[in-house]
């Protein structure tokens, strides 16, 4: 099981800082606790602890699939929870021996509102990047 205990935002807003435990199993795919944060270049500590969740548990829960084990947070964005199903059944038709079991728990759906019809990604610079950009 990994437990996201809190979310931080530091660096005046600019920085997401995640604390997470392992308990039993699921350390056995790590190697260490190494810190895990985000950061951005202007100040987003308006945003809401379920939406700031996402790029935690976007490079987690694959793992969790894998690893047949729970990962446990306080909440999550309704629009997100409603997208997983549909990544891990793409993760799903690409490998197609394994069994994902891992498992997403929390306490509270959040139905953000977004203001506004602008869109914005991610670009870190890779394949993956320019793909969605195209």
């Amino acid at each position: 099981m990994l437990v996201l205990k809190s979310i931080k935002f530091t660096d005046e807003g600019k920085r997401i800082n995640y604390d997470y435990s392992f308990i039993g199993d699921s350390k056995k795919f790590f190697k260490g606790k190494k810190p895990f944060y985000i950061k951005f270049e202007e100040d987003i500590s308006h945003i809401p602890k379920s939406i700031a969740v996402v790029p935690f548990l976007a490079n987690f829960l694959p793992i969790s699939w894998f690893g047949d084990f729970e990962i446990i947070v306080d909440e999550i964005d309704k629009n997100f929870l409603e997208c997983i199903d549909l990544v891990k059944n793409e993760f799903s038709k690409q490998y197609p021996s394994y069994n994902l079991e891992g498992k997403l728990d929390f306490k509270k759906i959040v139905a953000n509102t977004i203001k506004g019809d602008k869109t914005a990604m991610l670009f870190s610079g890779g394949v993956d990047a320019y793909a969605t950009y195209i």
